[in-house]
């Protein structure tokens, strides 16, 4: 499901500032589209579209409670900053991913003048696409934000996504994949999402993406 089948089905109609809402997310999905990251860009994006569909068809008394105009912005617009970054080393990649919300969040606010939208929507949108970095220092109180956090770990774990993002970065040596490896695969070392179908959903994933990881590593 990409942005366009999302916003059909669950925003359009039920927006009263429904054109600036679709403007400002289409803008944020077509930086996705020229993404330099490989596994920041627009296939990502689908993805979490299609997560959250999913979401909203098992978590019925979660989905009434959700302002879905949040969303559908901060996934638009949440990795535009790391869309345009092309990081050289190991170091680079892990700094990006600590700041890449603040950061992102920046992009944001300063394209969000532009378009005319309520400030308590920017303002909100804003916290979630700050809180989705891996790296936070106070607990996330959003449940926008807490949903983000869940779809964007769950899609993370991809072996063909680890995978290609080896393949297309020439920049890595093999002991910066090495580390780069212990670092993606501790990521999931823990179930820590917040509602039950992400737990659930979770626990699969990372079963089958460490038995294949097992095996195309050679351990």
């Amino acid at each position: 499901m990409d942005f366009e089948e999302f916003y059909k089905k669950y925003v359009r109609k039920k927006s009263e500032d429904f054109e600036n809402l679709y403007k400002f997310s289409l803008e944020g999905y077509e930086i996705m589209e020229k993404s330099r990251d490989f596994i920041h860009d627009k296939v990502h994006i689908d993805n979490l579209f299609m997560l959250l569909d999913e979401f909203l068809e098992n978590q019925n008394e979660v989905k009434n409670r959700l302002d879905l105009k949040i969303l559908v912005l901060a996934i638009c617009w949440h990795d535009t900053w790391k869309a345009t970054i092309d990081p050289k080393s190991i170091f680079a990649m892990v700094y990006a991913q600590a700041t890449e919300g603040v950061r992102s969040y920046l992009v944001f606010h300063k394209k969000a003048k532009k378009y005319n939208l309520n400030t308590k929507l920017i303002k909100d949108t804003g916290y979630v696409i700050r809180k989705h970095s891996s790296f936070q220092i106070f607990p996330t109180k959003s449940i926008e934000a807490k949903v983000l956090q869940d779809i964007d770990k769950l899609e993370s774990i991809s072996l063909d996504r680890f995978l290609r993002a080896f393949k297309n970065n020439p920049h890595l040596n093999k002991k910066s994949r090495f580390h780069l490896a212990k670092f993606y695969v501790s990521r999931f070392s823990r179930n820590d999402c917040y509602f039950e179908w992400s737990k659930k959903l979770f626990a699969g994933r990372r079963r089958e993406f460490l038995e294949k990881f097992e095996k195309v590593s050679g351990h």
